[in-house]
């Protein structure tokens, strides 16, 4: 059965930006909702996100469903009714996912949680599902806590996979387009428009995210510090009351991007100190 939008109803739009579309839409034949993402079609960006896509399966990680492509198409919200749009020519890529209803991680930690274990736990989950992608040789290359997704109060699912790419060429790191990401969560190595990278990039991006989930600051707080916490210099105050988390995070931060520690031991640290065990930090 080919997919198209038609074989969607009650459809409403999620989110927009640079990258395209987001939708929630009912399918027809099962009356279960997903989110469906649309974007311009560039065939070798579609085929990069969908390849991806479709060999990751697992608990943290946005599942995928299917994809096509097609033209644009128009709804009337009244009516329920969606059909080509005539205007509009050009070709979109659709691609059909899991839906997260509860928001983003970024939505989440504009309301702190007061047990710092909770943002702890939903940090945890997210180095396993960057574990995961590293493990199938690939690099997200856009975490940031907008792309990280709650399927529930306790489950985050990380999405948004149009930058990824492949860890490794021939056992040397690939070359690399310039300025891919987010630049408040890129790495020193991407800024400088170095064109050999690898995984390292990640985990400086879940340095930082790994700093907000403990701390929060406000709007005008985080524009006035942040270069100072990608940097790794902290406030007194965070030094004081998370004095083992600092360390983690300064690792991870690391201009040396070898320096920085590998997913898996990032989880396996968060998962010792969740049981009740100290951060060891001599592993990593």
């Amino acid at each position: 059965i080919i997919s198209t939008i038609l074989n969607f109803e009650d459809i409403t739009e999620l989110d927009e930006g640079g990258y395209g579309r987001v939708f929630k839409a009912r399918k027809k034949l099962e009356s279960k909702y997903y989110a469906v993402k649309k974007v311009k079609f560039h065939e070798s960006d579609a085929k990069r996100e969908v390849t991806a896509l479709a060999e990751l399966e697992h608990l943290n990680i946005v599942r995928y469903y299917s994809s096509w492509t097609d033209k644009s198409f128009e709804c009337d919200t009244q009516k329920i009714i969606c059909s080509s749009s005539g205007e509009d020519t050009s070709q979109y890529l659709y691609i059909q996912m899991e839906l997260c209803e509860k928001g983003t991680l970024a939505d989440w930690l504009e309301k702190p949680a007061k047990d710092k274990l909770v943002p702890l736990r939903l940090f945890y989950q997210t180095a396993k599902g960057v574990e995961y992608i590293h493990s199938k040789n690939l690099i997200h290359r856009d975490l940031k806590p907008q792309n990280i997704f709650l399927a529930d109060e306790k489950t985050v699912k990380i999405g948004d996979f149009g930058l990824v790419t492949t860890n490794i060429i021939d056992e040397k790191p690939s070359c690399r387009t310039e300025n891919r990401g987010t630049k408040t969560y890129m790495s020193l190595e991407q800024l400088q428009n170095k064109q050999e990278y690898d995984h390292k990039v990640d985990i400086f991006s879940l340095g930082l995210i790994l700093f907000e989930c403990l701390w929060v600051y406000t709007a005008m707080e985080k524009r006035k510090e942040w270069q100072n916490i990608r940097r790794g210099k902290f406030i007194p105050k965070f030094l004081e009351q998370y004095p083992e988390e600092s360390l983690l995070i300064r690792k991870m931060l690391s201009d040396d991007a070898q320096k920085r520690p590998e997913a898996s031991q990032i989880a396996e640290e968060i998962e010792k100190y969740l049981h009740g065990q100290t951060y060891p930090l001599k592993t990593i």
